[in-house]
């Protein structure tokens, strides 16, 4: 790329990009210019969208409309393999996914402008012909929702980038475009609204929510793909990580979802996650909303949640979990471990606190698996602690 055309598009001067065209005179057709890249592959408008110039990309679209959906190749295995580029990289890049990694919510508003305009202007089939065609695809023959479905090297949509960067006005925006994308997911197995509960963005999942309620779906697997999440995690793991109480209200409420019961890969329940990161009330509303999953044992060591939190430190939550259901004092781990070992290992500030319960106190004589009672391993870590 000319280096006088690289500066008008980071400096979003279309005047200066006019000038640069013109030293080439009529030896060079102007659209082959307009299409010049870099290195990575980006072009006019990914440098000009990375530096929020919305003017000069309308500019530039009304000359050659094609780039709207052109994607960069940032590194070598994209440049090979577009469609299916390597996991971590950053590659395969549409404007959309710069504007909405970059938070530049105007030149997002253009993009999707121009595209919209494009559509207008691209077909001259019959109303019959192209609902044929959406009818076949299921419903995504526009334009502009086949350049909001594209995916990114990590098998990002524009959507899931504003989402992850925190930008509910953005995400508002683009999900309001195509409300089936609430079930995108991504080469890390997150979908749009697991990523927005991970965020804590509410008012997504609040809409996003109500949408897979009211049963509006075109496609097949919609609402099945929206509750996904890494390692078998589903959006009410992730909400309940991020701290927050209206995003967890939401998704418990989402009729037949039961993703409160449902455990992850490990075996663990949202009840588990709130145990483990000590969201007292978090931990109160699923217990209210049903407490079965106290009951859970999780994979790896085969901890309830009331072990969770009383491995973690977590009183205040292990208090709450004895409250809705005490009969899980008699669970232990996989080692035999109940749960004032794992409260007194977490050193004797906890001693008092836990010996003050009196549906513990009849646990401190009940040895593990080697033999050793919750006294003998609290007399073990006291003699470590003055040793050191």
């Amino acid at each position: 790329m000319d280096p006088s055309m690289y500066k008008a598009a980071k400096e979003g001067n279309f005047t200066a990009l006019e000038n640069s065209i013109r030293k080439y005179g009529e030896d060079e057709p102007q659209l082959d210019l307009l299409k010049l890249e870099t290195r990575k592959g980006n072009n006019l408008l990914h440098l000009a969208a990375e530096s929020g110039h919305e003017d000069f990309i309308k500019q530039v679209l009304r000359k050659c409309p094609q780039l709207v959906a052109k994607p960069n190749n940032s590194c070598r295995q994209c440049a090979q393999l577009v469609d299916k580029p390597n996991n971590s990289c950053r590659g395969a890049d549409t404007l959309l996914h710069i504007a909405a990694r970059t938070r530049h919510f105007k030149v997002m508003q253009t993009i999707l402008s121009e595209a919209k305009l494009r559509e207008g202007k691209a077909t001259t089939e019959t109303p019959c012909t192209q609902k044929m065609k959406e009818m076949e695809n299921g419903g995504t023959a526009r334009i502009i929702t086949s350049l909001l479905r594209k995916t990114n090297g990590a098998g990002n949509t524009a959507l899931h980038e504003a989402l992850r960067n925190g930008d509910e006005k953005m995400g508002m925006l683009l999900w309001s475009e195509d409300e089936e994308m609430v079930g995108s997911v991504n080469k890390a197995g997150e979908s749009a609204l697991y990523v927005a509960a991970e965020l804590g963005i509410e008012q997504v999942v609040k809409d996003m929510v109500k949408f897979l309620e009211s049963g509006r779906q075109r496609e097949e697997g919609v609402r099945d793909r929206a509750l996904r999440g890494p390692e078998g995690q589903n959006p009410l793991h992730a909400a309940v990580l991020a701290g927050s109480r209206n995003c967890v209200e939401a998704l418990i409420n989402l009729q037949g979802s039961d993703m409160i019961n449902k455990a992850d890969d490990n075996g663990r329940t949202a009840l588990h996650f709130a145990a483990k990161v000590g969201e007292k009330d978090i931990a109160t509303r699923l217990l209210l909303t049903d407490p079965s999953s106290a009951y859970t044992k999780e994979r790896t060591h085969g901890r309830t949640p009331l072990l969770e939190a009383a491995s973690s430190g977590h009183l205040h939550v292990l208090g709450e979990i004895l409250e809705h259901c005490l009969d899980t004092v008699e669970v232990a781990d996989d080692e035999s471990r109940n749960v004032v070992h794992l409260a007194l290992k977490c050193g004797t500030k906890h001693s008092k606190a836990v010996l003050r319960l009196p549906e513990l106190v009849r646990l401190v004589n009940e040895a593990d698996r080697f033999g050793n009672t919750p006294l003998h391993v609290a007399a073990g870590d006291l003699m470590l602690e003055k040793s050191s």
